[in-house]
């Protein structure tokens, strides 16, 4: 066994025990099966649920209505006694409909585009929620892992010290440098006490957003995840123009305009259209408003009248009525519409090419922080292959006594965090590919 090797198993070991508490170990798949908890998919589902309610409420024309009216009349002529006649009626009336009116298809179709727009939120939503889980398992995942290499540091930094102490007491190095190798030994502390704070809140994050026992850190096998190429900037913009929220919006907001204005809103010149039967004091009627869509009718009768007179009673005649009201109008309100709805339209058409611009600088911009991870990952390879032969080197003049055994471990130490840094800026190389494909719409397709 090497001294590398037991190096990381004995920091291991105090790892674990510095982390009392901790209980089992997670997997990327474990933690992405538990999506379906986070927040924002929740909200996107709640939204889905309410637009689907919304719609449903807008596709119903309406309820049928009753009303019942009864009424009494006192008449008093001018040279006659109080109350010379008193009439007793009632009257009841239906009313329901028989389709929706304009007003009420409009809202369907704006309710139906709502419920296309929350089910795209949600599949949305999901590739999000992907990942993001993702990022925060593997920011856990490399701060078990720099805790683990922070622990190895601090053990040589204090073999250092040991070593240090010792070569003072004998007069070979001076007072400065030992107290050097107390200070590298006091901030390598600081840093694995930093780390193990930022560990813990990073798993906090994670718990919280899957919905798991946050009071139990638990520890984390490495995340593998198996991605596709990734297209050149021109064909991520393409993905990006075609499924970015804020795009589809405002292109179905030119449309709906653009509709407006091609297809101007026809208008029924008959307002409404009733037939009356009158007979016997008995009147029965049936109207029908083309603009609601909704049919009515309403029977009334007098019941009893009463007075001075009580001989005299309802004329006996018959009275059939039909009566259409017309709307008519100048159409300067339609001009005055078509010249508004047109200049809106303008607007929005300039608004379109500025979220183009901004859509298409994002991705350019994403796409050259993924070159410049890629270049440092590459960076970081050369540091690592420099530790190796560094580590060789040492090894091979302590086999001649030309080393110590602490220049063995400080070589296995820049080794073993040459290869933590490789680790981290390739995991940053994946992290920014992933977040180009995601900002681009190209994620599912890069990552099945």
């Amino acid at each position: 066994m090497t001294n590398s090797m037991r190096i990381r198993r004995l920091a291991s070991f105090a790892l674990l025990l510095v982390l009392a508490g901790s209980a089992g170990a997670l997997d990327l798949p474990d933690v992405l099966q538990r999506i379906d908890q986070t927040s924002e998919i929740a909200e996107a589902e709640a939204a889905l649920d309410l637009a689907r309610a919304e719609l449903g409420l807008a596709r119903f024309a309406g309820d049928i209505s009753f009303g019942l009216q009864p009424g009494v009349t006192v008449s008093t002529p001018e040279t006659g006694p109080f109350a010379d006649e008193i009439k007793l009626s009632a009257s009841a009336s239906v009313s329901a409909p028989v389709g929706l009116s304009d007003a009420q298809s409009v809202s369907v179709e704006k309710a139906a585009a709502a419920v296309m727009a929350a089910e795209r939120a949600v599949e949305r939503a999901y590739v999000d929620a992907r990942f993001e889980v993702f990022l925060l398992y593997e920011q856990a995942w490399l701060a078990q892992m720099e805790q683990e290499t922070l622990a190895i540091e601090l053990e040589t930094a204090r073999q250092v010290v040991e070593n240090n102490e010792r070569l003072f007491e004998s007069g070979l190095i001076s007072l400065v440098a030992l107290a050097a190798s107390e200070e590298d030994s006091l901030e390598a502390e600081i840093s694995y006490l930093e780390n193990s704070r930022d560990r813990r809140i990073t798993w906090l994050e994670l718990a919280y957003k899957i919905g798991l026992d946050p009071t139990h850190t638990l520890d984390f096998e490495a995340p593998v995840i198996e991605l596709g190429d990734l297209p050149l900037p021109p064909e991520l913009t393409d993905w990006a123009l075609r499924t970015d929220p804020a795009m589809i919006a405002q292109r179905e907001r030119i449309a709906d305009l653009e509709s407006l204005i091609v297809e101007p809103v026809s208008r029924n010149p008959v307002d409404s259209i009733r037939a009356s039967l009158s007979a016997f004091s008995h009147t029965v009627a049936v109207t029908y408003n083309t603009g609601a869509s909704s049919l009515s009718g309403s029977y009334s009768f007098i019941a009893a009248i009463g007075g001075s007179d009580e001989t005299s009673g309802p004329t006996q005649t018959w009275d059939i009525g039909l009566s259409v009201s017309l709307g008519i109008q100048t159409q300067r309100e339609r001009a005055l519409e078509l010249e508004t709805l047109t200049a809106e339209l303008e607007k929005e058409r300039e608004r379109l090419l500025f979220l183009e611009d901004v859509v298409t600088l994002q991705v350019r911009a994403k796409y050259q922080q993924y070159l410049l991870t890629q270049g440092a990952a590459e960076q970081s390879a050369r540091v690592y292959e420099h530790a190796q032969s560094n580590l060789e080197l040492v090894q091979e003049r302590f086999l001649q006594d030309r080393a110590t055994q602490l220049d063995v471990v400080s070589a296995e130490t820049q080794l073993v965090r040459a290869e933590t840094q490789l680790t981290i800026a390739r995991a940053r190389e994946q992290e920014a590919k992933l977040a180009v494909a995601a900002y681009s719409g190209y994620l599912p397709e890069l990552w099945q």
